[in-house]
């Protein structure tokens, strides 16, 4: 887990290395870091369902549409979802 914004540059894994692990990236701002466990641990315990938000789903191929969902407020997105597979 990576918290915070730094001006040093992040290294990632290789593309393949996500999906071979099937290891997920997660951005967020304007939490804290207690916050988000909060947000992890109602997600564990089944009490709060993160897919009842979803409100758009994106093949990676259509990244950029999904963002321009999201920019333009386009169908009042929530929670936009783009799938690797």
């Amino acid at each position: 887990m990576v918290v915070g914004l730094g001006p040093e540059e992040i290294s990632l894994p290789p593309p393949t290395m996500f999906v071979r692990t099937e290891l997920s990236l997660l951005g967020s701002y304007g939490s804290t870091i207690s916050e988000i466990q909060s947000v992890i641990d109602l997600v564990a315990s089944g009490k709060l369902k993160l897919s009842d938000s979803i409100t758009e789903r994106f093949p990676l191929e259509e990244v950029n549409q999904g963002l321009e969902h999201l920019h333009k407020k386009i169908g009042n997105p929530i929670r936009i979802v783009i799938q690797l597979d």
